[in-house]
């Protein structure tokens, strides 16, 4: 990040700097989704990689939730429940052809409600109007992407998506007379095809004359003959996902330099994350939607609020579905009765003047975590895990079989040496066939499908998926 432009932010996200709380809801909420972003790849979370010394700067200044999850190891249904604040079993999107139910009641019907002018940019082609995701926004553009030789359709840009963005924003708000709005971005650089512009790719860039080797990886990649790439084909796509992950840094610096110069983020809440993570063969897959390992759902969640304290590492595991109800309390709007999440205002801020509404809860167990992929019905089950729950450092995963194995994240993070109390298992594996019971209570009793066009199915395979 540039000296000036760092100042400039700093002046700005003062907010998440003194604590006391703020004296009045923020009047403009800014949710960043960077869509496949692995949380160890920022500085923030331990990697000692330099790829994102902007978002470690945002992470400096707001509250860094440690162990935050992706509901789901995929976008449809992580995205729908980080909406809906439901699991994927209630709202029942577990497919590219699933719709999100328009009894479903979403963050951004809330903050319509509320008197927020709602906005949606997604470089993501699967977020579509057509499948519910644009409901309770006023406007809601996504993007199919451009052709780019030799990965056919690639996502746009980071800096295109910001460009539409600050676009739509200088066509309706004024600085001197400021709306409420709720703006929502999801950016795609960190999803395959991995194609980081050269400046990014040389910084990362590992032996191989001709590009020779990042061409047979690639093309491995995108015909999805996984099996056939090899630890130095993996270590090459490594290497251009970081070039990815560092490019969306950038980007995101010039964006938020752009929202400061236009007042935008003075007092607003400001939220980044991601959807889900990544795979590169840890556990033998390769991409995501496969598993529910930590490399697929834990994501990055930082969160700068008025009067929040900086640099605050929160070791609670959290939910995406945590966060629309964090939204709603601190813009002091009542709460959606199906929300499923719980409200992390207690945790933003300490024990002190600032606590709306009944969600003081700080002397009770902390909740579960629990995960959940679905069966896509597009042909063999291909996934290695159904369930997850995570309580505290402790994380079951049940694979299609049935079997039930649980690990210990802080004696072995790399989920490689399941434990062989059978106790835990056994306390585990009660605690989530009661919230599974319990969830299905509550339930959509069913989601419509809306069959894939062609032209559907081939941005799929432009995105690394076997659509048939």
């Amino acid at each position: 990040m540039t000296r000036a432009s760092g100042l400039l932010l700093a002046s700005v996200l003062a907010l998440g700097g003194c604590g006391g709380g703020p004296p009045a809801p923020a009047e403009r909420v800014l949710l960043v989704v960077a869509d496949t972003l692995r949380a160890d790849r920022l500085g923030a979370y331990g990697s000692s990689r330099g790829l994102t010394p902007f978002l470690d700067s945002l992470a400096a200044r707001g509250s860094v939730f440690a162990h935050a999850y992706a509901p789901s190891s995929w976008t449809c249904p992580s995205v729908a429940s980080l909406f809906t604040s439901r699991y994927p079993s209630q709202h029942q999107v577990s497919s590219f052809a699933s719709k999100m139910g328009s009894d479903e009641a979403t963050l951004a019907e809330a903050l319509k409600g509320a008197g927020f002018v709602t906005a949606g940019f997604s470089a993501n082609n699967r977020l579509t109007e057509k499948l519910g995701y644009a409901q309770g926004f006023d406007i809601w553009q996504f993007f199919v992407g451009a052709f780019v030789p030799p990965y056919r359709k690639a996502p746009v840009r980071a800096g295109f998506l910001s460009q539409r963005s600050l676009q739509w924003l200088d066509s309706g708000w004024d600085p001197a007379n400021p709306k409420r709005v709720f703006l929502y971005l999801q950016f795609m650089d960190t999803h395959t095809p991995y194609d980081p512009p050269q400046a990014f790719r040389r910084r990362f860039q590992r032996e191989d004359p001709g590009g020779a080797l990042e061409k047979s990886a690639n093309d491995k990649l995108m015909q999805l003959a996984l099996d056939s790439l090899d630890d130095s084909e993996i270590e090459v796509l490594e290497a251009l996902y970081d070039g990815e992950v560092a490019y969306l840094d950038a980007e995101l610096e010039r964006l938020f330099a752009e929202l400061t110069r236009r007042g935008f983020l003075d007092d607003a809440i400001v939220v980044l994350t991601a959807d889900h993570g990544e795979e590169f063969r840890e556990h033998g897959r390769i991409l995501h939607g496969f598993t529910l390992y930590e490399e697929s759902v834990r994501v990055p969640l930082l969160i700068l609020a008025p009067g929040t304290l900086g640099g605050r590492v929160i070791e609670q595991p959290v939910s995406l579905l945590d966060l629309a109800p964090t939204l709603v309390e601190l813009l002091g709007i009542v709460g959606e009765q199906r929300f499923e999440g719980r409200s992390l205002v207690p945790m933003l801020y300490p024990p002190g003047p600032f606590r709306r509404g009944t969600s003081d809860r700080d002397d009770d167990a902390p909740p579960d975590v629990v995960l959940e992929l679905g069966d896509k019905h597009e042909g063999a089950d291909t996934r290695g895990h159904q369930l997850g729950l995570v309580r505290g450092r402790t994380k079951l995963l049940v694979d299609p079989a049935g079997r039930h194995l649980v690990y210990d994240l802080d004696l072995d993070p790399g989920e490689s040496s399941p434990s062989t109390d059978a106790g835990a298992v056994a306390a585990l594996s009660s605690a989530l066939h009661r919230t599974r019971e319990d969830l299905a209570r509550r339930a959509t009793p069913g989601t419509e499908q809306v069959p894939l066009s062609e032209a559907e199915k081939q941005g799929l395979r432009d995105l690394g998926y076997g659509a048939d």
